[in-house]
């Protein structure tokens, strides 16, 4: 129910965890703070985490030996001409521009 009312965007395995670890005999045995929930959500969120970029992929109806991250990692490895990293990516960006000459 929190996770709705708080929009925390948390999964069924996430909130499984919580309740597990905020239940009677389990190892905190209290009720979560608000705080602590949205502290979970964020530290356990898209953006903090990589869930997609982490996720095992089935494409074509067959299963990714590699990971997004991993797939990325290996053609940087074998020909990194062809990649780049994000923060070349936003400093080449016209709001990186921005803020390259306003730190400069």
């Amino acid at each position: 129910n929190a996770n709705k009312e708080l929009g925390l965007a948390l999964d069924d395995s996430e909130i499984d965890y919580l309740i597990n670890a905020y239940a009677a005999g389990g190892p905190l045995a209290r009720n979560p703070t608000d705080v602590e929930l949205f502290m979970f959500a964020q530290i356990n969120s898209e953006h903090c985490r990589h869930k997609q970029f982490n996720a095992h992929w089935t494409i074509d109806g067959k299963e990714k030996s590699q990971t997004l991250f991993e797939m990325i990692r290996t053609t940087h490895k074998n020909d990194h001409q062809w990649t780049k990293t994000i923060i070349h990516a936003l400093l080449e960006s016209p709001i990186g521009l921005a803020v390259k000459s306003s730190i400069a």
